[in-house]
């Protein structure tokens, strides 16, 4: 197969950060990885070959930037990821689809949004009690 590669860029920009302080996850891994298609099996479907084209760690911001040369032959698709172990104490609001391919030869960019775990503690007292079949509305 064709391994011609784009005389064009492919550029994926990623901004990891908490939308409700604005503040961006430092040190965060990125990557790139790349899937080509490499046959296909009437029992197990099309089969791929996957391999990590590039990784970055974000800045003080939260962004990181690739840049690379896509092949052009169909076969190759490029995927995006974040390493999730920066979430341990924190919960994802928004994050791309993994299952949507990188478009070739042009600007992509994935936001990330997240926000820290927090518990609720509700204390209600009844200060209206009748007997055992009150109500609280």
């Amino acid at each position: 197969s064709c391994k011609k590669k784009s005389h064009k860029d492919t550029e994926v920009n990623f901004h990891v950060f908490n939308p409700v302080t604005g503040e961006g996850a430092a040190g965060v891994k990125v990557g790139i990885v790349r899937l080509k298609e490499k046959m296909f099996s009437p029992k197990f479907g099309d089969l791929f070959k996957s391999e990590l084209l590039d990784s970055a760690y974000t800045d003080n911001t939260g962004r990181a930037t690739i840049k690379f040369k896509a092949y052009n032959n169909s076969k190759y698709s490029y995927f995006q990821f974040v390493t999730h172990n920066f979430t341990a104490d924190k919960y994802m609001i928004q994050q791309p689809d993994f299952n949507v391919a990188i478009v070739k030869n042009s600007v992509n960019n994935y936001e990330y949004k997240y926000t820290v775990q927090d518990n609720l503690a509700l204390w209600i007292k009844n200060i209206n009690y009748f007997d055992e079949n009150d109500n609280f509305f």
